[in-house]
């Protein structure tokens, strides 16, 4: 049986699509603020210019994502079902006729899509990311030796 896109699986779609994206928000979010101490301490203590420092918050942010899509999609998928439940969705599609396998395909369409993007991220981007971040640290310390040099330390 070939899936067909219904009404239906589109609600549910939507319905897991928001919290996941929410959640994507607040996990990168709290991930990111231990790397922006080291990234406030570098534009306060050696005088880092903003353009630098956003574009090392870019470079970071595959790694970042890789972490991050796949607890968004499970906190979507539980979030946005949990949330069908408590209004009693899916016990009035049960109810008219829908098995939980015909409510499967949009859940697993979110986990595919995940599993992509965290693919592509893992073998193209963050390999990418991570040289332009070495040669950008490269680079300005080349421009500015004083970012090297650390207090006390020989």
């Amino acid at each position: 049986m070939i899936f067909k896109p219904s009404i239906i699986s589109g609600y549910i779609f939507r319905e897991i699509l928001s919290p996941f994206f929410v959640s994507l928000g607040v996990f990168t979010f709290v991930l990111l603020m231990a790397r922006g101490m080291q990234m406030t301490s570098l534009i306060v203590s050696r005088g880092l210019g903003m353009d630098i420092v956003a574009l090392l918050f870019f470079y970071v942010m595959p790694y970042f994502f890789v972490f991050t899509i796949p607890m968004a999609t499970m906190l979507g998928i539980l979030l946005g079902l949990l949330r069908m439940n408590s209004n009693n969705e899916i016990t009035v599609l049960k109810s008219s006729g829908l098995s939980l396998w015909q409510m499967l395909p949009p859940v697993a369409a979110l986990a595919f899509l995940a599993w992509l993007a965290c693919s592509a991220l893992s073998f193209w981007a963050m390999p990418w990311a991570d040289y332009q971040f070495e040669q950008l640290l490269l680079r300005t310390a080349r421009e500015r030796a004083d970012l090297a040099l650390q207090d006390r330390v020989f």
